[in-house]
């Protein structure tokens, strides 16, 4: 593995490339969001009266605490701490798995009370951005899981993963990360009316 020089940025461009254009979706839907709230805001209190604070801060946690692991997981690698790292990844990993159980019995409790994509237009931008965010998650999850199985000697094909390709996925992790503490207040602080 390559050693850490602190003048670089992490990640590769590419990935950097990847998380702005994603993020500029992210902002995209959640102003889109705000300018409907805006034109119906009765329709849209009543949706946010329906999520749940509790499940949101949970949510939020658990996102959280992953980015902590997997960013604890990169300084171990740059202290040539493997074993550690790797522990860390797995713990970033488990709590994104933790998020996405928590969202999808979320998400089949909303179904059930018939809170669908049609039923008006904060369900639509409910379901659009937690989906869009929930697939997010569920890439990064296996990024992290692939970093870690390929943190192992027997794991290597042809060339291992340098400290820059993990720099990338943890970067990517905190994309999801950085993308739920835009959607979280947006959707959720609204729930406390």
């Amino acid at each position: 593995m390559k050693k850490y020089n602190p003048e670089r940025l992490p990640g590769s461009v590419l990935m950097w490339l990847i998380v702005v254009n994603e993020l500029l979706v992210f902002v995209g839907i959640l102003g889109a969001f705000i300018l409907y709230q805006t034109r119906n805001s009765e329709e849209f209190i009543k949706g946010q009266a329906s999520l749940s604070l509790s499940h949101g801060v949970i949510s939020t946690v658990s996102l959280l605490v992953a980015g902590f692991f997997a960013a604890e997981g990169i300084r171990l690698l740059h202290a040539q701490k493997i074993s550690i790292a790797r522990i860390h990844f797995l713990l970033a990993a488990l709590l994104g798995i933790y998020f996405l159980f928590h969202k999808w019995q979320d998400f089949a409790q909303k179904w059930s009370l018939g809170f669908d994509f049609v039923a008006n237009d904060f369900w639509q931008y409910y379901w659009l951005t937690m989906g869009f965010h929930f697939v997010h998650v569920l890439v990064g999850v296996g990024i992290l899981f692939y970093l870690l199985v390929r943190s192992f000697p027997s794991a290597s094909t042809s060339e291992d993963l340098t400290v820059k390709d993990y720099e990338s996925g943890v970067l990517f992790w905190h994309m999801c990360d950085l993308a739920w503490i835009l959607i979280f207040p947006v959707f959720y602080f609204g729930a406390q009316q």
